[in-house]
């Protein structure tokens, strides 16, 4: 499996303009979880934060950030 089979153009921001990692995950979850349960957005959110918590995702100006979903 290819990691391109899981990208969506409305989710690649380049030069994407926030003051912190954080803010850059609500965003993306934001857009991810659009027409969703806001609670299914506070529930992602918390943890690709928990996840990150763990280790950045961000390396290079570059973040794929993810978590697992129960």
């Amino acid at each position: 499996m290819k990691l391109a089979s899981f990208l969506h153009p409305n989710l690649i921001k380049i030069k994407h303009k926030v003051d912190s990692s954080e803010n850059v995950i609500k965003d993306l979850v934001k857009e991810i979880c659009k027409g969703l349960s806001p609670k299914l957005e506070d529930k992602i959110i918390k943890a690709v934060m928990e996840r990150e918590r763990l280790g950045s995702t961000v390396e290079r100006g570059i973040s794929i950030p993810h978590a697992r979903i129960e």
